[in-house]
């Protein structure tokens, strides 16, 4: 387990109380997937080399990275997210670049982004 993945286990309920169930049940498989997806240094650059260089939200760079796992994980075999999980994966993101990677909560903006194929119509781009 590397540091982000300690931090982001130990402290993300204390940031993020009502998501208390995106680490059980049936939003665990999405909840390791995130958490997974910080022990793959390829992922990791890709993302925050998309998010602070060209302004593409982690969410959407996260999502497209594993839409493959995204949709092997729906129960219609298709990459929909419910409100919660969408909420839940953008909390995951937004606690790291916020709390774990320090980057200013002040100048986090939210854009459009609509991504039909997930039910996504905007997300957080972080700015140091």
């Amino acid at each position: 387990m590397n540091f982000m993945q300690l931090k982001m286990e130990e402290e993300f309920l204390d940031y993020y109380k009502n998501f208390k169930k995106f680490k059980e049940g049936k939003y665990k498989p999405y909840w390791d997937l995130c958490f997974t997806s910080l022990s793959n240094r390829d992922f990791f650059s890709y993302m925050v080399l998309s998010n602070d260089l060209n302004g593409i939200p982690p969410v959407k760079s996260f999502l497209l990275y594993h839409k493959e796992e995204i949709q092997a994980l729906s129960s219609n075999n298709d990459c929909k997210l419910d409100n919660y999980t969408r909420r839940s994966i953008g909390a995951f993101f937004g606690m790291l670049f916020q709390f774990v990677l320090g980057y200013d909560q002040d100048k986090t903006k939210s854009i459009r982004v609509t991504m039909r194929e997930f039910d996504l119509l905007t997300a957080a781009v972080f700015i140091k």
